[in-house]
């Protein structure tokens, strides 16, 4: 059997089996699993690897080399590689190491998440290795573990516990300098943003995407933020792929806005909904706002925010009366293996699984 397959259906059964009893026991198992496979691929699996690699081994030859290199680069490329270079010296074991600390960063963390906040265990886990995993945490690492951080922020920050969130936003900055969007967004939320502000900013940004206004370049961003120049510079050059407006994940994230909106007095008496809620239109906002600039800056941006689906959708089964508890299920149930099936058999980004183990 393919080997993503093996483990999807593997930690599916386990959440589905620790659903109701044996969560904190479930997510610590599903934890050890995915940490372990993200942390020990080889080369050959998904892209990013090499250029991980080479800074990775440069920061175990010479952290003052990498610094005199790179010296924009986050910090968490010398802080993750000097730490284990304690325990091991040779140029492997640093950089295995490395991935593994920044696999078991990222995974653990939304674990706690999931197991913490999430209502329905089962579908956050089932929903989160669908495309989060396998996307933030086996290509993106350094976001994989930044929106982690973000991830638990949203919930300080709806219990108004304003310092835990500064340490956890600092933290993400950390690791990717793109969570500094994070501050934005909790600041409107923090501002209390109405819905009515946002559904309006919604349309206003679907309409800049279908007409291919370049919002950033008018408003100058590029002048201060040197990869928003970058992603410029490749598009104009022809470098950047065409952005799908309307693909199935932005498609079900406007299905989630609409049927949520049609259900809000439902759905608003639960604890955390209003905050996910929120943060989930503001990142299709930001997506296509973003989407007349290449590809990665908008689909970043997105799937950056969209760390909160593990915990928003699910909530779908709360809509539903009993009878009709099977339409949620299949729902959610579809999109977690279109997602799946899109990585994996569709995308290129993945290739045959190996470990170093």
């Amino acid at each position: 059997m393919n080997p993503y397959l093996t483990i999807f259906v593997l930690t599916s059964l386990i959440a589905f089996v620790c659903n109701k009893k044996g969560k904190v026991a479930g997510a610590l198992i599903i934890c050890i699993i995915l940490s372990v496979f993200a942390g020990t691929r080889t080369e050959s699996v998904a892209p990013d690897y090499y250029l991980y690699e080479y800074l990775f081994s440069l920061v175990g030859r010479s952290t003052r080399t990498f610094i005199e290199t790179y010296p924009y680069m986050e910090w968490s490329f010398i802080i993750i590689p000097n730490f284990v270079k304690l325990l091991f010296q040779q140029s492997t074991d640093i950089v295995n190491g490395s991935f593994l600390m920044f696999a078991l960063l990222g995974v653990s963390l939304k674990m706690y998440a999931i197991n913490k906040y999430s209502s329905h265990f089962f579908f956050s886990v089932f929903l989160y290795f669908g495309f989060i995993f396998l996307m933030s945490d086996m290509i993106t690492i350094r976001a994989g573990v930044a929106s982690s951080l973000f991830l638990l922020s949203v919930f300080y920050f709806d219990e108004k516990k304003y310092t835990h969130v500064m340490i956890l936003i600092a933290l993400a900055l950390i690791f990717h300098y793109s969570s500094v969007i994070c501050i934005f967004v909790l600041l409107a939320l923090r501002f209390n943003v109405g819905y009515k502000l946002l559904f309006t900013m919604s349309i206003i940004a679907i309409v800049i995407a279908v007409l291919k206004i370049d919002v950033l370049n008018m408003m100058g961003l590029g002048r201060f933020f040197p990869k928003i120049e970058m992603y410029n510079q490749i598009q104009k050059k022809g470098g950047g792929d065409e952005l799908n407006l309307f693909n199935f994940r932005i498609l079900f994230s406007l299905f989630i806005i609409v049927i949520f909106s049609m259900n809000f007095k439902k759905l608003i008496t639960i604890k955390y909904f209003d905050t996910l809620f929120k943060i989930h239109i503001i990142s299709v906002i930001l997506f296509f706002l973003f989407s007349s600039m290449n590809m990665t800056f908008s689909v970043r941006t997105f799937e950056y925010l969209t760390v909160i689906q593990v915990i928003l959708f699910p909530l779908l089964l709360d809509i539903f009366d009993k009878k009709l508890k099977l339409i949620p299920y299949i729902i959610l149930i579809l999109y977690g293996i279109m997602q799946y099936y899109y990585l994996i058999e569709l995308s290129k980004l993945f290739h045959r699984y190996e470990s170093w183990l």
